[in-house]
């Protein structure tokens, strides 16, 4: 869900209702969707008890510097366009995007052999291929065409994979019965995630917090309405596993037997690098 234009200037009236969930240490009704005021918070025989915004509606002097920015983007490229049957927008799926996602797949591959005679067998191969794969909405939140990336709270991304493959084999028959059979062989395969936002500007200004690319905000459930999460979760990281090695097996056929014997030598390594991210906020329902 996104926030109805009326929560943006910090009406939330329409989140209220007439439903009383209980009473406050001072006997007061304690009503379903109200907004209450932490600056008026006291303790009564040691419960904490607030008064209720008047109206439901939080003052715009009230609303922090962040808050402003955080709703006026929301406002702006991120607005509910459906709206419920009062006109209100007071709807769990309020808005819908057009989710722009593509992924391509391109191979590329050349192999040869050569005989250098009947006994003696040379051949080879290389494979290139990449898999790149956007999403223009990995953190969640509505997205529209119009928005460069899917906008400043998104995790816009590209995800390539990449993979290279090499390979050259000798094959040798000393006699009949007697063949060997030798290999050499380079696997490295990269599977990253690009932010395509990590160095565009932060619109938000956080204390604390990176001047490029905005942090993940987390919004925890709510009353009846759960608030989509934003910012860009998704930090740019490369995964690259690399193997080679060489390998060689001798053959002998004796009568009804095939004996085998040989060897590998192999290579495994596995490099993780991850850029650090904006940061991560997390509000509970109660916030």
């Amino acid at each position: 869900m996104l926030p109805p234009p009326s929560w943006s200037t910090g009406d939330l009236s329409d989140l209220l209702t007439s439903q009383s969930v209980g009473k406050d240490a001072l006997g007061n009704n304690v009503v379903r969707g109200a907004m209450y005021d932490p600056l008026t918070t006291q303790t009564v025989n040691g419960t904490l008890v607030r008064t209720m915004f008047p109206g439901n509606v939080i003052p715009q002097s009230r609303i922090s510097k962040v808050s402003q920015q955080v709703l006026a983007i929301m406002a702006k490229d991120y607005p509910a366009t459906v709206p419920g049957p009062n006109g209100d927008y007071l709807l769990p799926n309020n808005a819908y995007g057009a989710y722009n996602t593509w992924q391509r797949f391109t191979q590329l591959s050349v192999k040869g052999d050569h005989n250098f005679s009947a006994r003696n067998h040379l051949s080879g191969s290389i494979l290139r291929t990449t898999q790149p794969q956007y999403q223009a909405n990995a953190s969640g939140v509505h997205v529209w065409d119009n928005l460069e990336y899917g906008g400043p709270f998104s995790s816009a991304i590209v995800k390539p994979v990449d993979t290279h493959l090499a390979r050259i084999a000798h094959d040798y028959t000393f006699t009949p019965t007697l063949l060997n059979h030798a290999s050499v062989y380079f696997n490295r395969v990269t599977n990253s995630i690009d932010n395509l936002h990590a160095d565009q500007p932060n619109p938000v200004t956080i204390a604390g917090t990176s001047t490029t690319s905005v942090p993940v905000i987390n919004w925890s459930g709510g009353d009846r309405y759960s608030l989509t999460n934003l910012g860009q979760d998704k930090a740019s990281d490369s995964v690259r596993s690399i193997t080679y090695g060489y390998q060689d097996t001798l053959s002998w056929v004796k009568g009804r037997h095939t004996i085998k014997f040989g060897g590998e030598w192999r290579v495994y390594k596995l490099n993780y690098i991850r850029q650090p991210d904006a940061g991560t906020f997390n509000f509970s329902s109660n916030e």
